[in-house]
């Protein structure tokens, strides 16, 4: 497992179309609630219309003002760039990244290893930069994405707090 160098960059905002359910750590890797997500989602792309790309946006949304550990109930996104969210599919929902600065690092390697370049970005870059984040991160799974491969990447970014004086 490796990771890119961390760097701040500016997003734009983005228009998602997809699926949301509500998990928490431990459940996404025993119960495999994400991945059974992903998969309903990818069976019902086809009905989204005015995609862009074909990325694929995993959005997590942290609650706020409390720790996050294993048995935190959090939101989890998976869906698909769009035009607007005038027309979202029976079932399915929208969902607005802000535009904004965020913290983006790619990593390189298996997925189960993903966990890795989340505690060192959130654990150490972070805490170094002096920047305060937000309570959300998105992943893109473009071409790269690969989850059972070495080469397997995927792009993070992580919400940041406007610097001071913005």
């Amino acid at each position: 497992m490796s990771h890119s160098t961390p760097e701040i960059v500016k997003q734009d905002r983005l228009f998602l179309v997809g699926l949301s359910i509500v998990t928490t750590l431990k459940a996404a890797f025993e119960q495999f609630t994400v991945k059974q997500m992903e998969a309903r989602f990818h069976s019902r792309i086809g009905e989204i219309a005015n995609r862009i790309g074909t990325e694929a946006y995993l959005v997590q949304q942290y609650p706020q003002g409390q720790a996050f550990d294993n048995e935190t109930p959090y939101t989890v996104f998976i869906g698909a760039q769009v035009e607007s969210i005038a027309d979202v599919p029976e079932g399915m929902s929208s969902h607005v990244m802000p535009q904004g600065e965020y913290v983006k690092v790619t990593h390189h390697g298996l997925e189960a290893d993903l966990h890795q370049t989340y505690s060192s970005v959130y654990g150490e870059w972070i805490p170094q930069s002096g920047r305060k984040i937000q309570r959300f991160d998105y992943e893109v799974w473009d071409e790269r994405y690969q989850p059972e491969s070495a080469d397997n990447q995927i792009d993070l970014y992580i919400a940041l707090e406007p610097a001071q004086g913005e």
